[in-house]
């Protein structure tokens, strides 16, 4: 009889180990959950840096176009000039005056211009380099969150089994005690 008390202590004993374990286990898909909930977090940030960016590029883009009609006014402009010039002998002077003006206006923006596109350029590769490094830790991220629940995974299955062999010790136990009776 003290055999049998004995072994029902040990397996007591095991099945408090395993709701331990079982315990332990739960706390880490806690802690799982909130590190996804961190993860969407960040996600939710990214999605929102993009949309800035996004408004930005649009608002570049309205700059541009704005840029676009300007220079379509000063070509209209240089034309009308040239028509003047045509018809106006006296005042070459003045107009080539004007047209250096212009020129030196038109070589400004078109520095201007060239430092916007290569500002662009910088932001879209700045963009590309950022979305890689998002890419690449979200798939660190999800490898270890895969590592993590193929660990809990096979400690799931060892304690199933655990818990069906110490079922099955109580039943040959229980027969045992059947017999002895």
């Amino acid at each position: 009889m003290e055999k049998i008390e004995k072994l029902l202590g040990e397996i007591l004993e095991n099945q408090k180990k395993f709701d331990k374990r079982l315990d332990g286990i739960d706390k880490r898909l806690d802690s799982m959950d909130e590190r996804f909930n961190i993860i969407d977090k960040r996600l939710d940030g990214m999605d929102e840096r993009f949309s800035i960016i996004d408004k930005r590029l649009d608002d570049m883009d309205k700059r541009f176009d704005d840029m676009d009609k300007r220079l379509d006014g000063m070509d209209e402009r240089f034309s009308t000039i040239d028509k003047k010039l045509d018809s106006m002998d006296k005042r070459i002077e003045k107009v080539e005056v004007e047209l250096t003006k212009q020129g030196i206006i038109q070589e400004k923006m078109q520095k201007n211009i060239e430092l916007l596109v290569e500002g662009h350029n910088n932001i879209l590769e700045t963009m590309d380099r950022k979305f890689e490094e998002v890419k690449k830790e979200f798939n660190e991220r999800l490898s270890e969150v895969e590592f993590t629940i193929a660990d809990l995974s096979g400690d799931v299955k060892f304690i199933k089994h655990k818990s069906f062999e110490n079922e099955e010790n109580l039943f040959k136990l229980k027969e045992s005690l059947r017999i002895v009776k």
